[in-house]
């Protein structure tokens, strides 16, 4: 066959070593000439460089792909990028569906991680979770204690609550320093949990029914260390209790109408907020004064709320609401799902909110919907390690969300 004959494309001249040369050829002896499109005879033999052209020919289409690729990706009709300040984390995710769609070799190893479901040692429903020092702890149905180790397992702690009377606990929260772990529930009930305990029996504490109350307890805040904390409550009555001595004495007051207040957050000692389901959002300062304000025109309950200044609060309602306080109230509508519990990062970078049948809401500058492998209704998340808190954990603690029949998501 005559190659010199054949339409062929040459590629820039490769020398590749011959120690067997059999004649004498244009160019130095004992070296090959390639070219691609087929073999061609150079010192006396052949050599078929298929597997160069490849690699030549798929550096040209790649160039080629990727181009037309990022032209795609201005086209594209979906969420991910019809906002004027797109994430870095939803452009990869875009370019990588196109770039996959048109069977472009390999894909973007780039994805972000997917929620996943944990192996759980309990199937009664989880209310509220936070991080400590040692990994992450949850509460639920029964009085129920649960605690992630480092290795990423979740084991019990308490199955039934610190009386062993099976109330169930309804919110928890840890000291500034990450070693004490206060939790609260129905009936007046109220706990703490030292990480560095000699034993499980030594390391809970029970101070339940404050003052002879025995009011249902939705949430807690604490601020301080060990030993010396500030511990605020709220309860299902419309009362907030307050101790300023690590549980040794309280002081209570009514700051609205009487309604359920089932969210309360600190963002500093004697800062913070707390919201009804009667539509109130109160502030308080050091003095204990608790003040109304906003939200006006709202007819939705409140449930979660997330306190992290005066001028910073987010909180989430019923019905798929998303308020922003900075200021002045904003909204955003997040469609049709009830919505638990709100936690995002005090520099605005990233938040998270939850609530029935999976759902799960991402903040970046604007809230998008994530898929979760659960249907279940969820009650509480934190952003792990990622959370603004004053310690670092000893052990990398993911994002996670906490639901009925004691669903677990890690992500």
């Amino acid at each position: 066959m005559n190659y010199s004959s054949i339409n062929q494309t040459v590629i820039p001249q490769i020398l590749i070593p011959d120690h067997t040369p059999t004649t004498t050829s244009p160019i130095s002896a004992g070296y090959w000439n390639v070219v691609a499109g087929g073999p061609t005879i150079r010192s006396g033999r052949w050599i078929h460089v298929l597997p160069l052209a490849r690699i030549y020919i798929y550096r040209i289409f790649s160039k080629f792909v990727f181009r037309h690729a990022i032209s795609l990706l201005g086209k594209l009709n979906c969420q991910l990028m019809i906002h004027y300040n797109p994430s870095r984390r939803s452009f990869l995710k875009a370019a990588q569906a196109v770039t996959t769609s048109m069977g472009i070799f390999g894909t973007l190893d780039t994805d972000p991680p997917e929620w996943t479901l944990a192996p759980t040692p309990t199937t009664r429903t989880l209310f509220d979770v936070t991080v400590a020092l040692d990994g992450a702890y949850a509460v639920g149905g029964g009085g129920v204690l649960i605690e992630r180790t480092g290795g990423g397992t979740w084991s019990t702690i308490l199955a039934d609550g610190p009386r062993g009377n099976g109330n169930n606990l309804l919110g928890v929260d840890v000291t500034a320093d990450g070693e004490y772990i206060w939790f609260v529930g129905a009936s007046g009930t109220v706990g703490t949990y030292d990480i560095h305990g000699c034993g499980c029996g030594c390391r809970v504490t029970d101070l339940s029914e404050p003052d002879d109350c025995t009011n249902n307890f939705r949430d807690i805040a604490v601020t301080g260390h060990g030993g010396n904390a500030t511990v605020v409550i709220a309860d299902e009555s419309g009362q907030i209790h307050r101790s300023q001595d690590d549980g040794d004495s309280w002081e209570t007051l009514t700051p609205g109408d009487g309604s359920s207040i089932p969210a309360i957050d600190f963002h500093a000692t004697g800062r913070g907020h707390a919201a009804d389901t009667s539509q109130s959002t109160f502030a308080t300062d050091v003095d204990q004064t608790w003040e109304r304000f906003g939200i006006e025109d709202r007819d939705e309950s409140l449930y979660g709320l997330d306190s992290n200044g005066t001028d910073a609060v987010w909180v989430c309602s019923q019905d798929g609401q998303i308020l922003e306080y900075d200021g002045r109230w904003s909204v955003a509508s997040l469609g049709d799902c009830r919505l638990r519990d709100i936690e995002v990062r005090r520099d605005r970078s990233d938040g998270l909110t939850v609530g029935a049948s999976g759902h799960v809401f991402r903040y970046t500058q604007v809230w998008n919907a994530e898929t979760t492998p659960s249907e279940e209704n969820l009650h509480a998340v934190t952003l792990g390690s990622a959370d603004d808190r004053a310690f670092s954990t000893h052990d990398t603690v993911p994002e996670l969300a906490v639901g009925a029949f004691g669903t677990i998501l890690e992500r």
